[in-house]
């Protein structure tokens, strides 16, 4: 499918699925070819987990309201 020019990405071993999905579709939305940083939801995602150990952080799955929130709340 055609997605704006927003290659496709390897996620490798890690189960970052919805964040590549998200960060994905979001760049398709606004026009960017690969603008939104994985690796800095990601990191992110981390940092919410070591705050609240319920929070998945991204790195082994998620939801995409967590993944889409990140963004929303925190640019």
């Amino acid at each position: 499918l055609e997605m704006n020019g927003v290659p496709v990405l390897d996620q490798g071993q890690h189960g970052s699925c919805v964040t590549f999905a998200d960060s994905a579709a979001l760049d398709a939305i606004y026009g960017h070819t690969d603008y939104i940083s994985q690796l800095c939801n990601l990191s992110l995602g981390a940092y919410l987990e070591s705050q609240n150990a319920d929070y998945p952080s991204g790195w082994d799955g998620s939801w995409n309201e967590n993944v889409l929130g990140q963004n929303k709340q925190y640019g």
